[in-house]
């Protein structure tokens, strides 16, 4: 399994663990997200971002079973992959999260991958 599908999986497993402060850390101070769940539809910075992954971990439901979770690459894109997965426990319903991902400038002393842009959808 390449870095991004790895990177992807474990994004979904913390989003199954509400664990907010790691998922913020994955997220370039930069990031844009694309989420079909308010007026605006569109999340950026910081402050937006940790607003947003508190409301979004809270109401979504958990992952039912991580082998649920099918991740891929994106035709090829470097540093891209797609997630879908099942949610909920009696009606259940999936997202998609699509991931751009960049490796962190050097000045931030690793080169660990971060998102500049998730797109979600249901």
């Amino acid at each position: 399994m390449d870095d991004s599908r790895i990177w992807a999986h474990e994004f979904v497993k913390q989003v199954s663990k509400r664990n907010v402060d790691y998922l913020l850390g994955l997220f370039d101070d930069e990031a844009t997200v694309y989420e079909p769940f308010s007026a605006t539809g569109t999340v950026s910075g910081r402050v937006e971002l940790e607003s947003f992954l508190k409301v979004f971990c809270k109401y979504t439901s958990a992952v039912v079973d991580m082998k649920s979770v099918r991740v891929s690459t994106m035709g090829g894109v470097p540093y891209s992959a797609t997630a879908a997965v099942t949610l909920g426990k009696g009606a259940r319903s999936k997202l998609v999260f699509e991931f751009n991902l960049a490796k962190s400038p050097p000045s931030q002393g690793n080169d660990n991958l971060r998102v500049k842009k998730l797109k979600i959808s249901l």
